[in-house]
Order: C-alpha cells, then structure tokens, then sequence
C-alpha cells in the first residue's frame, strides 16, 4: 500500500465545516475500505458506534446522521442517509 496515495485520498474526501472540523462521509470511506454496500458498511458503523458507547465515549461529535440531497442520472433528485 502507498501511504502517500492513502493520504491524499483521505485529504480529497475530507469535509471542513465553517468552524474548520475535519470530517468524512462514511460513503466516501466505504469502497476505500472495502465495502461495496452501504448495508454492510453501516452495520460495521453501528458497531463500532457501540463500542465507544460501551466504552463511555460521547458519541454525539463522532457519528453524525446526515442526509444529502443528490440528483440521479435521469435527473431526478434523490436523498442519501449517510454518516458522517
């Protein structure tokens, strides 16, 4: 594996909110990771949400429901749960 390739994915991906927080999209991850199905990959998300619960951790600023509004490629618009 090329960590400089690695690395610049993870930096094309990144989001920066207005306060300068750093955050990526699960769906941008997934495939990266492996996952060909959002399904599999949100279950491996739950679980490792579950762990830092079981651990003590606040999960409330690492694991962010969010829903994007897309547009297919008939163009029409659709929405995407995603977490981020």
């Amino acid at each position: 594996m090329d960590i400089q390739k690695t690395n610049q994915y993870f930096e094309n991906i990144k989001l920066v909110d207005e306060n300068g927080n750093e955050t990526w999209s699960a769906r941008d991850l997934m495939g990266k990771l492996g996952y060909d199905r959002w399904e599999n990959f949100l279950n491996v998300i739950k679980k490792a949400e579950n762990a830092c619960l079981n651990s003590g951790i606040d999960t409330t600023g690492h694991f962010r429901d969010v829903t994007k509004e897309l547009i297919g490629a008939n163009g029409a618009p659709f929405t995407q749960e995603s977490i981020d």
